[in-house]
């Protein structure tokens, strides 16, 4: 660190040759070591004395005001409630677990259902953030959506996210599909892209054009080349990375766009190795004692979704 808190001269008192004193000579030049530490940590606790005075004239006692962030005998400063948030849900310790950080660390003896408390606090200061957010996510040309399942109390919620390279929003609600996100309120007024894994509510947004992310039929591409031997599967799987490196080497060149005629020759090959895909597959068997509609293999069921989200999977 080039600018040290704090300097401490070590100055050697004789020859450590002949033993004469070096108490008064000029030094020559030094060597640097730095020790970096921590002050001590200790809650700092400020009391606020409201003085009551008796006017001479009227008799009337007035007492000072305390200032508004004072509202009760025993109030905890800004400072503290952001390092017990940030531990809360920077760090995501458990709220005991905060409790009792700061209690060993800093002296401060607060109870999970205070932290709670500032959590509310937190939430109630960041309304007009979190619609700033949304109005900003709203706009964006390309937004990317997903959902995954969490346990509030127990009990199976799910965590929405919408996010660009620079904002991201979060969600809890109890509900996975279109009903949570209409509820949420980015999706409904979205107009540019969207980038979701295909699941089935994302699509009935019909305001803005859809892009998959493609890591999924990769997965799966692999599986199917992997464990059931399948060609097809590995030409398509290379295909779409070829088509990935193509978009990555026009942007790294500057462009904005891919010449039709590129488009129009990785769409054709798309295309034609899920026709081969198709033609690889068995018929399906009928189940024994099975009415309905057949049940397909997960390579048809795969090959269905590439070719009918084509467009939202080559955006």
């Amino acid at each position: 660190m080039e600018m040290p808190d704090e300097i401490i001269i070590v100055r050697p008192q004789k020859c450590a040759r002949c033993q004469a004193s070096l108490q008064e000579l000029p030094a020559e030049g030094y060597q640097r070591r730095q020790r970096v530490d921590l002050p001590e940590i200790k809650a700092q606790v400020t009391e606020y004395q409201a003085l009551e005075v008796r006017c001479p004239g009227c008799q009337h006692v007035t007492r000072g005001t305390f200032p508004d962030e004072v509202r009760s005998s025993i109030q905890f400063g800004p400072l503290l409630k952001g390092i017990a948030l940030y531990l809360l849900y920077g760090q995501l310790l458990p709220y005991a677990r905060t409790a009792e950080l700061l209690s060993d660390v800093c002296g401060c003896h607060i109870s999970p259902g205070t932290l709670l408390a500032f959590v509310a606090e937190g939430a109630d200061r960041l309304v007009e953030t979190e619609e700033l957010i949304k109005q900003a996510l709203r706009a964006a040309e390309v937004l990317g959506t997903d959902e995954t399942g969490i346990r509030v109390q127990g009990v199976l919620h799910w965590l929405h996210v919408a996010r660009t390279d620079t904002l991201t929003h979060y969600a809890v609600h109890r509900k996975r599909g279109k009903a949570a996100t209409d509820a949420i309120g980015i999706l409904p007024q979205f107009h540019g892209i969207m980038e979701h894994d295909g699941y089935s509510s994302y699509p009935q947004y019909t305001h803005c054009e859809h892009a998959q992310c493609n890591a999924h039929p990769l997965r799966e591409l692999c599986f199917l080349e992997e464990h059931e031997k399948q060609a097809w599967a590995g030409q398509l799987k290379e295909h779409l990375l070829a088509c990935h490196l193509t978009v990555e080497e026009a942007r790294a060149s500057g462009e904005t766009s891919l010449p039709t005629w590129v488009i129009e020759q990785l769409t054709t090959t798309y295309h034609q190795l899920i026709e081969a895909g198709l033609a690889a597959q068995p018929p399906p068997l009928p189940m024994p004692h099975h009415r309905g509609r057949v049940k397909q293999t997960k390579a048809k069921n795969l090959l269905d979704r590439l070719e009918r989200d084509a467009h939202s999977i080559l955006l």
